[in-house]
C-alpha cells in the first residue's frame, strides 16, 4: 500500500535528523546512505503530487521534478565536505598539539570519558595524533598562506610546549557542507517564497506550478516536496495566534462540500470568492495564470530586465494551450498571450462567478474563521459557531 503524505513527511523529518547526526559524526558512509534514502522519499512525495492535472488539461499543475540535492551523488564532494567539517570542528574547539604534553580536542574527550587513566600512555593520545596528521595532510592551507609560505606559528605556551598554527575559521567548511547537501533556497522562508509565487499567479495553484513560477521569476529553486506540510503548519499557527500575521498560506475550498481542495494553495488575504473552486474554476484559474505570467514578463521588460529562459519556457507551455496565443517557432508574444487568455476567460467568467459567489456566501454563513481558510471537516459538516482565535 503506498505511503501517505503524512508518513512521507515524518520519514523526511527523521532523515533530516539522521543527516545532521551523520555530519556531526563525520560519517561519510552514513551521509551517503541518508542522502540516497532522502532522495527516494522525495521522489515518492513527487509521485503523490503528480496526480495534479497538467496545463494541457486546464489544471493547475506544472510539470517538473524535484531539484536534486547538489553533489548528492558525488563521492569526492562528500569526502571534501566531511574533511572540511572535521578540520573546522577541531580548529574551532582549540589549537591542536604539536608535541607531547598538551591535550588536543580529541584527547580532551578521552579525559572526560575516563578520568581514572593518566600519564603519557593514556588511550586516545595516539589516536588524536593520527587524526591531527590526517587533517594536516588534507588541508595544506592550514600551514601555508596564499603565497605558499609557511604561516607563523602561535607563540610557545607558558609550559614550553610549542603550539601549531593559528586555527582557521570554520565558515568555509560550513559553506562546503551546505554546498554539498543543503537546499539553495534556505535564505528565504518557504512561506514567503510561496506567497511571492502566488502573488504573480493571482489564483490558487498546485505546488509544482508554484515551484515553476518561483524558479522562473526569482531565480531560485523551490522544491515542491517542501510544501507538503506548509498548509498544516500555517493552520496550526492560525489556530494558536489568530490574525497575528499579515497573511497565511491557506487552502482553496471545494464549492460543494467547502472542504480543502486537494493540492491547491491560496493566500488568506484573497477574497473568499477567489479561493473557491467551482466546476469552471480550474480552466478560469489556468487562464488567469497564463495572463498574469505574460503580464509579469511585460513588466520586467518595461523595467529593463530581461526575463530568464525559464520564464519564457513557462509562458510557452501556457501559450500552447490557449487558442490564438501562439502559432510560431519563436518565443511567444507576452501581450498576445495575455490578450488571448483574457478573451477566453471572459467567456467562462460569468457562470464561474455565480457558482463561486453562492459557495462563498454559504462558507461565510456556516464556517468558522479557521474553516474559511483551511476547509471544513472531511464529512463536510461545518460548525455554526464563529470561534475566531484570539
Amino acid at each position: 500500500m503506498p505511503a501517505s503524505l503524512d508518513e512521507l513527511e515524518a520519514r523526511l523529518a527523521e532523515l533530516e535528523a539522521r543527516y545532521r547526526r551523520a555530519v556531526r559524526a563525520r560519517d561519510k558512509a552514513a551521509i551517503k546512505r541518508v542522502r540516497a534514502e532522502r532522495s527516494a522519499v522525495e521522489e515518492a512525495v513527487m509521485a503523490l503530487i503528480d496526480d495534479e492535472d497538467d496545463p494541457g488539461n486546464g489544471g493547475n499543475g506544472a510539470g517538473g521534478q524535484a531539484a536534486p540535492h547538489p553533489a548528492a551523488d558525488d563521492p569526492a564532494a562528500v569526502d571534501r565536505a566531511v574533511a572540511d567539517v572535521s578540520a573546522a570542528g577541531q580548529d574551532a574547539a582549540g589549537p591542536d598539539t604539536a608535541g607531547p604534553g598538551v591535550a588536543g580536542p580529541d584527547t580532551a574527550d578521552q579525559d572526560q570519558s575516563d578520568p581514572g587513566q593518566s600519564g603519557p600512555d593514556r588511550p586516545g593520545r595516539k589516536e588524536a595524533g593520527r587524526k591531527q596528521t590526517g587533517r594536516t595532510a588534507a588541508h595544506p592551507a592550514a600551514t601555508h598562506g596564499p603565497s605558499g609560505t609557511d604561516s607563523p606559528a602561535v607563540p610557545d605556551s607558558p609550559s614550553g610546549t610549542r603550539r601549531g598554527p593559528a586555527p582557521a575559521p570554520p565558515a568555509p567548511a560550513l559553506r562546503a557542507v551546505r554546498a554539498a547537501g543543503s537546499r539553495p533556497s534556505d535564505a528565504v522562508p518557504v512561506r514567503e517564497q510561496v506567497h511571492q509565487a502566488l502573488s504573480v499567479l493571482g489564483a490558487p495553484a498546485a505546488p509544482k506550478m508554484i515551484s515553476a513560477v518561483y524558479e522562473a521569476f526569482f531565480t531560485e529553486a523551490l522544491v515542491p516536496s517542501r510544501l507538503a506540510s506548509l498548509r498544516r503548519d500555517e493552520e496550526r499557527s492560525f489556530r494558536a495566534q489568530g490574525h497575528s500575521r499579515p497573511y497565511y498560506i491557506c487552502a482553496a475550498l471545494a464549492h460543494d462540500r467547502l472542504t480543502a481542495a486537494h493540492g491547491l494553495l491560496a493566500v488568506s488575504t484573497w477574497p473568499l470568492e477567489r479561493r473557491v473552486v467551482a466546476p469552471l474554476s480550474p480552466r478560469v484559474d489556468f487562464l488567469t495564470h497564463a495572463a498574469r505570467i505574460a503580464e509579469q514578463i511585460l513588466r520586467m521588460r518595461e523595467a529593463g530586465r530581461e526575463p530568464a529562459e525559464a520564464a519564457w519556457r513557462l509562458l510557452r507551455r501556457f501559450a500552447f494551450n490557449v487558442p490564438g496565443a501562439y502559432d510560431s517557432e519563436g518565443p511567444p508574444d507576452p501581450g498576445r498571450v495575455a490578450a488571448a487568455a483574457r478573451a477566453e476567460s471572459a467567456v467562462h467568467a460569468e457562470a464561474d462567478q455565480v457558482r463561486r459567489r453562492e459557495s462563498a456566501a454559504q462558507a461565510r454563513a456556516r464556517l468558522t474563521d479557521v474553516q474559511q481558510l483551511f476547509g471544513a471537516g472531511q464529512l463536510g459538516i461545518a460548525g455554526r459557531t464563529r470561534d475566531t482565535p484570539s
